[in-house]
């Protein structure tokens, strides 16, 4: 790990989260997108989680959102997270009934595993038209 640690550059696909709000991954995506080495998909965004105030016990439970258009049978989408915003590694998939659902972080990685950055990419959408996936926090 060099010092100092990388510092994400200036990029339109990392946003802090505002708390409480609905924050969207990728909208619409029509076709699986590519996951190549630690780089961040292109069409999806990452959003930099707040951290934890004193009085929560624990890492907060994040919710997640799957849209889907059409017949969607084998849609996948795949978590990513991060600790520094630059590489990202695969937290797990969400494979729900017809693709389409609400999942839960804490349902589908380690509980108390803490990630600074989180995101999203469709990597399997079947004949689905479209996907989208959402999370709140």
């Amino acid at each position: 790990m060099p010092y100092p640690p990388n510092i994400p550059a200036p990029s339109a696909s990392l946003v802090t989260y505002d708390r409480a709000t609905q924050a969207y991954f990728f909208e619409g995506q029509t076709g699986s997108q590519t996951f190549t080495g630690t780089t961040l998909p292109t069409g999806s965004v990452a959003y930099a989680l707040p951290p934890n105030v004193g009085h929560e016990q624990g890492e907060k439970d994040v919710t997640f959102q799957v849209d889907v258009v059409g017949t969607a049978t084998t849609t996948v989408v795949t978590l990513l997270g991060s600790l520094d915003g630059v590489n990202f590694y695969s937290l797990g998939a969400i494979n729900g009934t017809g693709g389409a659902g609400m999942f839960f972080l804490a349902k589908l990685i380690a509980p108390g595993a803490k990630i600074r950055f989180i995101s999203a990419y469709v990597s399997a959408i079947g004949s689905a038209t479209n996907a989208t996936c959402s999370m709140y926090a």
